[in-house]
Protein backbone atom coordinates (compact mmCIF):
# COMPACT_ATOMS: atom_id res chain seq x y z
CA UNK A 1 0.00 0.00 0.00
CA UNK A 2 1.28 3.47 -0.86
CA UNK A 3 1.38 6.17 1.75
CA UNK A 4 1.63 9.84 1.06
CA UNK A 5 3.19 11.66 3.99
CA UNK A 6 1.19 14.87 3.80
CA UNK A 7 1.19 15.48 7.53
CA UNK A 8 4.94 15.82 7.88
CA UNK A 9 6.74 19.02 8.60
CA UNK A 10 10.48 19.20 8.14
CA UNK A 11 12.16 16.35 10.01
CA UNK A 12 15.77 16.67 11.02
CA UNK A 13 18.05 19.18 9.40
CA UNK A 14 18.32 20.53 5.89
CA UNK A 15 18.48 18.19 2.91
CA UNK A 16 21.14 18.79 0.27
CA UNK A 17 20.23 18.47 -3.41
CA UNK A 18 22.75 15.66 -3.87
CA UNK A 19 20.98 13.50 -1.29
CA UNK A 20 17.42 14.53 -2.09
CA UNK A 21 14.78 12.63 -4.05
CA UNK A 22 11.34 14.09 -4.80
CA UNK A 23 8.51 11.57 -4.79
CA UNK A 24 4.75 11.67 -4.46
CA UNK A 25 4.37 8.46 -2.47
CA UNK A 26 6.37 5.99 -0.42
CA UNK A 27 5.52 2.29 -0.58
CA UNK A 28 6.81 -0.44 1.72
CA UNK A 29 6.86 -4.10 0.72
CA UNK A 30 7.62 -7.09 2.92
CA UNK A 31 6.65 -5.59 6.28
CA UNK A 32 5.05 -8.10 8.63
CA UNK A 33 6.16 -7.04 12.09
CA UNK A 34 7.42 -3.50 11.66
CA UNK A 35 5.17 -0.53 11.14
CA UNK A 36 6.10 1.72 8.19
CA UNK A 37 5.78 4.66 10.57
CA UNK A 38 8.49 3.24 12.84
CA UNK A 39 10.90 3.65 9.93
CA UNK A 40 9.58 6.83 8.28
CA UNK A 41 9.54 8.76 11.55
CA UNK A 42 13.32 8.39 11.75
CA UNK A 43 14.10 9.52 8.20
CA UNK A 44 15.06 13.10 7.33
CA UNK A 45 12.39 14.38 4.91
CA UNK A 46 10.09 17.29 4.25
CA UNK A 47 6.96 18.15 2.28
CA UNK A 48 7.38 20.53 -0.65
CA UNK A 49 4.06 21.36 -2.34
CA UNK A 50 2.74 18.01 -3.64
CA UNK A 51 6.02 16.20 -3.20
CA UNK A 52 7.88 14.48 -0.41
CA UNK A 53 11.58 15.32 -0.42
CA UNK A 54 13.49 12.37 1.01
CA UNK A 55 17.08 12.46 2.20
CA UNK A 56 18.37 9.22 0.67
CA UNK A 57 21.50 9.16 2.81
CA UNK A 58 19.34 9.38 5.92
CA UNK A 59 17.02 6.67 4.57
CA UNK A 60 19.91 4.30 3.85
CA UNK A 61 21.40 4.89 7.28
CA UNK A 62 18.12 4.20 9.09
CA UNK A 63 17.48 1.01 7.09
CA UNK A 64 21.04 -0.25 7.60
CA UNK A 65 21.02 0.39 11.34
CA UNK A 66 17.46 -0.68 12.17
CA UNK A 67 17.89 -3.81 14.35
CA UNK A 68 14.81 -5.64 13.04
CA UNK A 69 15.75 -5.18 9.35
CA UNK A 70 17.82 -7.99 7.87
CA UNK A 71 18.20 -6.54 4.36
CA UNK A 72 16.49 -4.06 2.07
CA UNK A 73 16.28 -2.72 -1.46
CA UNK A 74 15.30 0.77 -2.62
CA UNK A 75 13.72 1.33 -6.04
CA UNK A 76 11.89 4.10 -7.89
CA UNK A 77 8.93 3.78 -10.23
CA UNK A 78 7.74 7.04 -11.71
CA UNK A 79 7.04 9.27 -8.69
CA UNK A 80 7.00 6.38 -6.23
CA UNK A 81 9.71 5.38 -3.77
CA UNK A 82 9.48 1.63 -3.18
CA UNK A 83 11.29 0.06 -0.23
CA UNK A 84 11.53 -3.74 -0.12
CA UNK A 85 12.36 -5.03 3.35
CA UNK A 86 13.21 -8.46 4.74
CA UNK A 87 12.77 -8.50 8.51
CA UNK A 88 14.61 -10.45 11.15
CA UNK A 89 12.27 -12.76 13.01
CA UNK A 90 12.15 -12.36 16.81
CA UNK A 91 12.85 -15.74 18.41
CA UNK A 92 12.65 -14.76 22.08
CA UNK A 93 10.73 -12.18 24.06
CA UNK A 94 12.44 -11.14 27.29
CA UNK A 95 11.87 -8.50 29.93
CA UNK A 96 13.98 -7.11 32.73
CA UNK A 97 11.83 -6.59 35.81
CA UNK A 98 13.11 -3.92 38.16
CA UNK A 99 10.75 -3.10 41.02
CA UNK A 100 7.48 -2.05 39.37
CA UNK A 101 9.00 -1.45 35.94
CA UNK A 102 9.32 -3.95 33.11
CA UNK A 103 11.46 -3.35 30.02
CA UNK A 104 10.66 -5.83 27.21
CA UNK A 105 13.04 -6.61 24.37
CA UNK A 106 13.28 -9.17 21.60
CA UNK A 107 16.18 -11.36 20.48
CA UNK A 108 16.73 -13.17 17.20
CA UNK A 109 17.93 -16.78 16.84
CA UNK A 110 21.53 -15.66 17.42
CA UNK A 111 20.57 -13.89 20.67
CA UNK A 112 21.04 -10.42 19.18
CA UNK A 113 18.72 -7.67 20.39
CA UNK A 114 16.34 -6.70 17.57
CA UNK A 115 13.95 -4.41 19.46
CA UNK A 116 13.62 -2.67 22.83
CA UNK A 117 10.37 -1.55 24.48
CA UNK A 118 8.39 -2.85 21.51
CA UNK A 119 6.79 -6.25 21.10
CA UNK A 120 6.35 -7.51 17.55
CA UNK A 121 5.40 -11.13 18.26
CA UNK A 122 2.86 -11.66 21.04
CA UNK A 123 2.91 -15.44 20.58
CA UNK A 124 6.33 -15.86 22.18
CA UNK A 125 6.53 -16.76 25.90
CA UNK A 126 7.65 -13.81 28.00
CA UNK A 127 10.92 -14.61 29.78
CA UNK A 128 11.44 -12.50 32.89
CA UNK A 129 15.10 -12.04 33.82
CA UNK A 130 17.08 -9.98 36.30
CA UNK A 131 19.35 -7.13 35.32
CA UNK A 132 22.33 -9.35 36.20
CA UNK A 133 21.49 -11.73 33.33
CA UNK A 134 22.83 -9.24 30.79
CA UNK A 135 26.18 -7.55 31.31
CA UNK A 136 27.20 -4.75 28.94
CA UNK A 137 24.67 -5.97 26.40
CA UNK A 138 25.97 -9.55 26.51
CA UNK A 139 23.88 -12.48 27.80
CA UNK A 140 25.31 -14.46 30.69
CA UNK A 141 26.12 -18.08 30.02
CA UNK A 142 23.22 -19.10 32.26
CA UNK A 143 20.71 -17.19 30.14
CA UNK A 144 22.26 -18.29 26.85
CA UNK A 145 22.07 -21.93 28.00
CA UNK A 146 18.41 -21.53 28.91
CA UNK A 147 17.54 -19.99 25.54
CA UNK A 148 19.38 -22.83 23.82
CA UNK A 149 17.25 -25.25 25.85
CA UNK A 150 14.06 -23.45 24.84
CA UNK A 151 15.11 -23.54 21.21
CA UNK A 152 15.66 -27.31 21.47
CA UNK A 153 12.23 -27.79 23.04
CA UNK A 154 10.65 -25.69 20.31
CA UNK A 155 12.49 -27.49 17.50
CA UNK A 156 11.48 -30.87 18.98
CA UNK A 157 7.90 -29.64 18.66
CA UNK A 158 7.02 -30.16 22.31
CA UNK A 159 3.45 -28.89 22.48
CA UNK A 160 4.11 -27.30 25.88
CA UNK A 161 6.31 -24.67 24.24
CA UNK A 162 3.30 -23.00 22.63
CA UNK A 163 1.34 -23.13 25.89
CA UNK A 164 3.89 -21.14 27.90
CA UNK A 165 2.77 -17.63 28.72
CA UNK A 166 5.50 -16.49 31.10
CA UNK A 167 8.79 -17.91 32.38
CA UNK A 168 10.27 -16.21 35.44
CA UNK A 169 14.03 -16.77 35.70
CA UNK A 170 14.74 -14.24 38.44
CA UNK A 171 15.35 -17.11 40.90
CA UNK A 172 18.77 -18.37 39.87
CA UNK A 173 18.01 -22.04 40.71
CA UNK A 174 14.35 -22.54 39.78
CA UNK A 175 12.08 -21.25 37.04
CA UNK A 176 8.43 -20.32 37.53
CA UNK A 177 6.16 -20.95 34.57
CA UNK A 178 2.63 -19.80 33.79
CA UNK A 179 0.66 -21.50 31.03
CA UNK A 180 -2.18 -20.20 28.92
CA UNK A 181 -5.60 -20.88 30.41
CA UNK A 182 -4.30 -22.42 33.67
CA UNK A 183 -4.02 -20.75 37.06
CA UNK A 184 -1.19 -22.97 38.31
CA UNK A 185 2.33 -21.61 38.87
CA UNK A 186 4.68 -24.43 37.87
CA UNK A 187 8.15 -24.38 39.44
CA UNK A 188 10.98 -26.46 38.04
CA UNK A 189 14.72 -26.75 37.59
CA UNK A 190 15.42 -25.41 34.06
CA UNK A 191 16.53 -28.72 32.54
CA UNK A 192 15.24 -30.51 29.45
CA UNK A 193 13.79 -33.44 31.40
CA UNK A 194 11.89 -31.00 33.64
CA UNK A 195 9.98 -29.63 30.68
CA UNK A 196 9.02 -33.10 29.46
CA UNK A 197 7.74 -33.95 32.95
CA UNK A 198 5.86 -30.68 33.03
CA UNK A 199 4.34 -31.53 29.67
CA UNK A 200 3.07 -34.85 31.06
CA UNK A 201 1.87 -33.22 34.29
CA UNK A 202 -0.12 -30.58 32.42
CA UNK A 203 -1.67 -33.27 30.25
CA UNK A 204 -2.88 -35.04 33.39
CA UNK A 205 -4.29 -31.83 34.90
CA UNK A 206 -6.08 -31.08 31.65
CA UNK A 207 -7.61 -34.57 31.65
CA UNK A 208 -9.06 -34.18 35.17
CA UNK A 209 -9.77 -30.47 34.70
CA UNK A 210 -8.22 -29.54 38.01
CA UNK A 211 -5.44 -26.98 38.48
CA UNK A 212 -3.79 -26.38 41.88
CA UNK A 213 -2.33 -22.99 42.71
CA UNK A 214 1.23 -24.34 42.55
CA UNK A 215 3.01 -27.43 41.28
CA UNK A 216 6.65 -28.43 41.83
CA UNK A 217 8.50 -30.44 39.17
CA UNK A 218 11.61 -32.38 40.26
CA UNK A 219 13.63 -33.63 37.32
CA UNK A 220 16.18 -35.62 39.29
CA UNK A 221 13.77 -37.54 41.53
CA UNK A 222 10.85 -37.96 39.19
CA UNK A 223 8.51 -36.29 41.65
CA UNK A 224 5.69 -33.90 40.89
CA UNK A 225 4.07 -32.25 43.90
Amino acid sequence: MSIVILFLCTIGTSITKADAKRVKSIEFKGLKLLSKYEIIDEVNMKVDEDYIVVDLESLHQILEEYPLIDRFNIAFESDRLIIHIVEKIPAFLLAIRERDKVMPFELDERYRIVSVNQIHDNNLPLIIISENDIIDGVLTQRLANFLTLLKKIRDNKLSLYYEMLEIDLTDFVRAKILLKGRKTTFTLTPLEESFYKLNSGVGYLDSIRYYPDTMQIYADSGLIK
